[in-house]
């Protein structure tokens, strides 16, 4: 179900960020802004803090706000919205989905020890055993 929730979200993201002449980014990609439908299909919620990049610009400066262990820290520091943005907190919703943490501790993984886990062939180690049990089915 999880996988599942991650790919529909995946998807509604792609759709706001291609699908019109001007890209649509969310900005907030947290937990309590997805829910599931009568069908259980995962639905994106929520976008009085989303903002416009018209077409042919790669950036627009807005006020920073959003979710501490889900913003894209490019954004924190220099306040451009890009669709980095979004990819960014989308990473943190899913690793956060996916694993079961705190999105405080995402944060922190994000901050070193991530990479590293990929890069030693180890990611599966911060997986819900419940999802990776799933994914076996």
């Amino acid at each position: 179900m999880r996988v599942t929730i991650s790919k529909e979200v995946a998807d509604a993201l792609t759709y706001l960020h291609t699908a019109f002449s001007k890209t649509i980014i969310h900005k907030d990609m947290i937990p309590c802004k997805i829910f599931l439908d009568e069908k259980g299909t995962a639905k994106l919620s929520e976008f009085e803090n989303s903002v416009l990049i018209p077409q042919g610009e790669k950036f627009v400066e807005d006020v920073i706000e959003g979710t501490f262990g889900y913003l894209d820290h490019n954004y924190m520091y220099t306040g451009r919205v890009t669709e980095n943005t979004d990819v960014y907190g989308f990473g943190a919703f899913m690793l956060t989905l996916l694993s079961a943490m705190n999105p405080s501790l995402v944060d922190q993984l994000y901050k070193g020890s991530l990479l590293k886990l990929v890069e030693d062939g180890r990611f599966a180690e911060i997986i819900d055993p419940t999802v990776l049990e799933s994914c076996k089915e």
